[in-house]
């Protein structure tokens, strides 16, 4: 072997140790994660809502569909305080929930988009974890009254399971707005064409334009909206949607490595999220295809404060039902 090959080796052997030393620190940390999680219920003293197995609608028995894997996104913006009534919280809020539901019957991955503002009753807990009381809310606020981590994140999740009827969610990731213009800069960028006039927020995000967004331009889109106007926010979850749908797609040619890629990209990120998903599951997601976008129903009005949206439980349930249950076979 001449001294080129011996450092060829040499480089590889190195390449593989440090995957092999991400990949064991991404299993550690996902170990530690479930610890934690347990950690987090006990010290919260509050079960997490439970699914119901058999569900009977208009005389038709239906059953919950095993086959389902639930993932919970969470855009969270850490520069934003809440208050409501003498109770403050710190956390952050998330800006944008998103469930992944993923079927490993079909291989398709439905995405349900909840409103920031939709209305419920919060869990007020204060940054010790003692339990301080009850308040009518917008879910994004549920966040700030955690630790800004894991209680968070553990708030956050059973919110929106009982939102929804007590379906289970099986992970979450929640990556705060800078973490995306991170990982946006990670792959090179993400390219999408402009769906309406958005040059308020920058001239160059023209009606049709194709643009490839990086960095502050990336964080822009995602974040940006006139909290002034009333129902705002939906239009800006059109464009977190779209932004996420193409980031998904755009991750899968930068981790082409399989597990060990995004479990590099998992590592790079790790200042800017907190999840108890590992490398294999996001792998699993990116096998899946992105099949369609379901927006959690309701009316969005102006508040004493802030908007608020109320969601239309009828039209909500029955939702559930089409992406939860099906049929019971007679």
């Amino acid at each position: 072997m001449n001294k080129l090959q011996k450092g060829v080796c040499v480089i590889l052997a190195i390449i593989v140790i440090a995957v092999i030393v991400v990949i064991v620190g991404m299993r550690i940390q996902d170990l530690k994660a479930k610890e934690e999680e347990k950690k987090v219920a006990k010290e919260l003293g509050k079960e997490e809502p439970e699914t119901q197995d058999y569900i009977t609608v208009d005389g038709k028995k239906y059953e919950y569909n095993r086959d389902i894997t639930t993932i919970l996104f969470m855009g969270v913006d850490k520069k934003q305080e809440v208050q409501i009534q003498e109770y403050a919280g710190y956390g952050g809020q998330s800006d944008s929930i998103i469930l992944f539901i993923m079927d490993k019957s079909t291989k398709k991955t439905q995405m349900l988009e909840i409103s920031r503002n939709s209305m419920i009753e919060l869990q007020i807990y204060d940054m010790n974890g003692e339990k301080l009381g009850k308040e009518k809310g917008q879910i994004a606020l549920q966040y700030a009254y955690g630790d800004g981590g894991r209680k968070s994140c553990w708030l956050t999740k059973n919110a929106v399971s009982e939102l929804l009827y007590g379906v289970k969610i099986d992970a979450y990731l929640a990556m705060t707005i800078e973490g995306i213009a991170k990982a946006t800069d990670l792959i090179g960028g993400v390219t999408l064409t402009v769906p309406e006039d958005y040059t308020d927020i920058d001239p160059s995000f023209q009606k049709g334009a194709t643009v490839t967004l990086k960095g502050d331009l990336a964080e822009k889109y995602v974040r940006t909206r006139d909290i002034k106007e009333t129902g705002s926010n939906q239009e800006r979850m059109q464009r977190q949607t779209q932004f996420l749908e193409a980031l998904a797609s755009q991750m899968k040619s930068y981790a082409s490595g399989g597990s060990s890629g995004y479990a590099m990209m998992l590592n790079s990120l790790q200042d800017y999220l907190i999840t108890d998903i590992t490398a294999d599951d996001i792998e699993t997601l990116s096998t899946y295809e992105l099949d369609k976008t379901i927006i959690v129903p309701g009316e969005e009005v102006a508040g004493e404060k802030h908007d608020e949206f109320y969601v239309d439980d009828d039209a909500l349930y029955k939702i559930i039902v089409e992406l939860f249950y099906k049929p019971v076979k007679e």
